[in-house]
């Protein structure tokens, strides 16, 4: 679907197939990421069968499913990234005023 608004456009609109984790799947999105522009960390966790960012200062950021490696929730939309064999390697952060801002999963 293409989309005009106000003279500007299109935006296009592409279907897909919501996601929906078990949650062992979501243990998979779990982990420390650093951004190094911003010089901050989050931790993923599953509380209560929910995927959940922590930040020190922004405290607890629930994510949602939205489609397959992308959440949503007041953090703004997350997709995350993948090397060659499916393993996650970091997340992109988008809101209203910041796109595809990096970061990378912290290795232990």
């Amino acid at each position: 679907m293409n989309v005009y608004e106000n003279g500007n456009g299109p935006n296009i609109s592409i279907a897909y197939e919501p996601a929906d984790y078990s949650k062992d799947e979501l243990g998979e999105f779990t982990g420390k990421y650093y951004s190094e522009e911003l010089d901050a960390n989050y931790v993923l966790k599953i509380i209560e069968g929910k995927l959940i960012a922590h930040h020190i200062r922004n405290g607890k950021i629930n994510l949602n499913p939205i489609k397959t490696d992308v959440f949503g929730g007041n953090f703004g939309l997350i997709e995350f990234d993948r090397n060659r064999i499916g393993e996650i390697v970091g997340f992109r952060a988008s809101n209203g005023r910041v796109r595809n801002l990096r970061f990378e999963r912290v290795r232990f």
